[in-house]
């Protein structure tokens, strides 16, 4: 990255009816969380390119084109049909690859690897990947379209007692199995007071089918097709019943309580780690479910209201929506201490709490804070749980060999953004605060950041200082009372 020049990002995916739209989706995101701070290139197969976006298409590159299509800053592979010898080939024209997947099966030629699924870990893939590659792993770091935390943040009109409940299908841009018609017939079949919305791409197959079976259904149906803002649509349902691909994700984030229905052997983990972690109810494989689960599990989930809610809350704590501009600033930072040990940054966590403690009580730690005072064991933790629910707030930790070592976060204080750091006692003078400050630069790049310093700080005001804070401009310091 010298001079004035652009970095360019190489994207390599496929996407179509067989394979689905799931890899567009999070390259196109991660696209979006870039900024325009690299300029993206797609090398895609033909029927992707109808999905692009109408820049995107016109520099886009057929696959067997990249070869003479110039260097790059890094690749992004998002392609199950893709190996480790298809990456290394990748090496002659990109400086960096990274590995977007959620398999592990199969070796990767990758500096960053990111494994999206809930629940997953670094583990599953240290034997499938050079020991420098940096790993990022679980709900942290899904890449979604920002339009996503967008709705997630927003307020969800009140519910009017009594008016029915908005039953949202969503079975898969094409749903070339048809799965959408099984589910209708199952509300069909059912008493229930709902009024339904069934989604699907403009390529979908049995699309003309649905629309006639949407016609007869005994609940208010309609059919949408090539819905562009899936947000807004989530954010206007009750419930969903949908499959566990990246979609599941999106519902997640946006707090909507969904019945999972797997049309794929690749979704069996998604399906399973959001079950697991209360933010939906998988209900199995389409072809092997029992006549009528579908129906009996929407009866259960619409005549439960709380259950809705706690499936929302937590399906809002898996998925923050901030999964793409986490990947996009490792690949612009590349976070590193002075000695090149490779750092990783991720959502603070609630098993953080005792290590992050204990940095805020070392001596000294206080030292230039505004309350000098320690927080106690109880006071921290409910500080901890807040900064989890929070819906404005950014806490990131910095992990060295899955260890943390620094804690950076950014709060909203009015019409700014006040920024701090924090780093392990035992890492301190190895760039680790340098590094943090970079990472939330890239993770904001549309925040202004104010850090309030002692004037009596000197490390602070060096650190801040060499990260560009000044007095002016988006990264302004500012001076505490002595």
């Amino acid at each position: 990255m010298t001079g004035n020049k652009t970095p360019r990002l190489l994207f390599r995916f496929d996407a179509s009816a067989t394979v689905g739209w799931g890899h567009m989706a999070r390259c196109l995101a991660l696209d979006e969380a870039l900024g325009g701070r690299m300029e993206s290139v797609f090398a895609v197969n033909e029927e992707a390119l109808t999905g692009l976006p109408p820049a995107a298409r016109e520099t886009a590159l057929s696959p067997g084109a990249i070869a003479g299509s110039g260097t790059f800053t890094a690749a992004v592979v998002d392609h199950y049909g893709m190996r480790a010898e298809d990456e290394t080939r990748l090496r002659a024209i990109a400086r960096k690859i990274v590995v977007l997947d959620d398999l592990a099966d199969r070796h990767h030629d990758a500096d960053l690897l990111v494994d999206a699924l809930p629940g997953g870990g670094p583990e599953r893939y240290r034997k499938l990947v050079p020991s420098a590659c940096r790993i990022l792993t679980g709900a942290d770091f899904a890449s979604l379209h920002p339009r996503f935390r967008t709705a997630r943040l927003a307020d969800r009109k009140t519910r009017i007692e009594g008016t029915p409940l908005k039953v949202l299908v969503s079975m898969g841009a094409t749903d070339p199995s048809d799965v959408s018609r099984r589910v209708l017939k199952e509300i069909d079949a059912t008493d229930l007071p709902l009024s339904v919305t069934v989604v699907l791409g403009s390529a979908a197959p049995h699309r003309d089918g649905i629309r006639a079976l949407c016609r007869k259904m005994r609940q208010p149906t309609e059919l949408l097709v090539g819905v562009e803002d899936m947000a807004s649509l989530y954010g206007a349902h009750d419930i969903a019943i949908g499959a566990p691909g990246v979609s599941a994700l999106e519902r997640a984030c946006v707090g909507l309580p969904t019945l999972l229905v797997m049309t794929a052997d690749n979704q069996l983990h998604v399906g399973r780690a959001l079950a697991d972690a209360g933010a939906a109810i998988n209900l199995g494989k389409a072809e092997t479910l029992a006549p009528d689960a579908i129906a009996a599990a929407l009866s259960d989930l619409a005549g439960d209201a709380e259950a809705r809610s706690a499936m929302a809350r937590q399906g809002c704590a898996l998925v923050d929506g901030l999964g793409a501009p986490r990947i996009a600033a490792h690949i612009l930072t590349d976070p590193k201490t002075k000695d090149s040990a490779a750092l990783v940054a991720r959502r603070l966590k609630t098993e953080d709490a005792a290590t992050i403690l204990r940095w805020q009580t070392a001596p000294g730690a206080r030292r230039f804070s505004r309350n000098p005072e320690p927080p106690t064991e109880a006071q921290h933790a409910a500080w901890v749980a807040s900064r989890l629910i929070s819906r404005e707030a950014v806490t990131e930790v910095l992990t060295l060999d899955g260890e943390p070592v620094a804690m950076v976060r950014s709060d909203e204080r009015g019409e700014e953004n006040e920024v701090s750091v924090i780093v392990a006692p035992e890492q301190m003078g190895r760039g680790v605060g340098t590094a943090a400050i970079r990472y939330l630069q890239a993770l904001l790049p549309q925040t202004s950041l104010t850090a309030y310093i002692h004037p009596e700080n000197e490390g602070s005001l060096r650190l801040f200082s060499a990260c560009g804070f000044g007095s002016s401009g988006p990264y302004r310091m500012r001076m505490l009372d002595a």
